[in-house]
């Protein structure tokens, strides 16, 4: 089992703002009422940012800048596979390289700044993400985290992940999809160049996954920073629920 501190300490800065996301009975990690943005550590010019709202809440408001402090349009599209959450995809029309800051009125002094690029390119966009390495988290305390991790072959701001009850029922497209917030896995404060996908109940977040007593058989989607997806792998990989370890404290 990875140590969450170790983890902590490793993760982007965007990635941390997902550490402030609670469920109903978290309410001390303060979600903000804005929700939580997903991006990449650089965009294309036509950039793509995906944001996590506790469901039930309205629309929250944004507004994004240049470099020069100009307003850039948004459009929204909803994407609706997650358990807990209203899922939105933050489209922009091609901007100039630099920095765009994102904010919300809602949240006065919160922003994110997304880096766009003209070089920005998708890594292996047609290439299925691969499952390299299972393994679990867990903290008994607060925070609370049970989880099952999968460390993937590509880092995305956002997964979907596509599963059954049964290797028949995967290959027989007999399937649900849910969306899980992406990471970079990080060893030693170091990132591995690998994307990390959590399945459980996610520290200050929610459910991501809904386990129950047997395994299931899935398959990992990455959604890249210009709306692209990688292809759904036409093999699942069988995946236990996260075994539950003595207290740690």
């Amino acid at each position: 089992m990875r140590s969450l501190m170790v983890r902590l300490i490793a993760l982007p800065l965007v990635a941390l703002a997902l550490l402030m996301l609670p469920t109903e009975a978290q309410g001390s990690c303060g979600f903000p009422s804005a929700g939580a943005l997903l991006t990449s550590d650089v965009h294309p010019m036509r950039a793509r940012v995906y944001l996590f709202v506790i469901k039930g809440r309205r629309r929250p408001v944004y507004e994004a800048k240049d470099s020069q402090g100009r307003l850039i349009p948004i459009t929204w599209r909803t994407m609706s596979e997650s358990l807990n959450f209203d899922v939105y995809r933050l489209e922009f029309r091609p901007m100039l390289p630099g920095v765009v800051v994102l904010s919300s009125p809602e949240e006065p002094g919160r922003t994110t700044g997304i880096v766009v690029s003209e070089r920005w390119k998708p890594e292996a966009p047609d290439v299925p993400v691969r499952i390299l390495e299972q393994d679990f988290s867990y903290v008994d305390g607060c925070p609370y985290e049970h989880t099952r991790d999968l460390f993937v072959s590509l880092v995305a701001p956002l997964y979907r992940v596509t599963f059954a009850s049964s290797r028949e029922d995967y290959l027989a497209g007999r399937t649900r999809s849910l969306l899980i917030p992406g990471r970079a896995d990080s060893r030693d404060g170091v990132k591995t160049g690998r994307g990390l996908v959590q399945l459980g109940d996610i520290a200050c977040f929610s459910d991501s996954f809904d386990w129950k007593k047997e395994p299931v058989f899935l398959g990992v989607t990455a959604l890249l920073a210009d709306g692209s997806e990688t292809p759904l792998p036409a093999e699942p990989v069988r995946v236990e629920p996260p075994p539950k370890p003595e207290r740690m404290y």
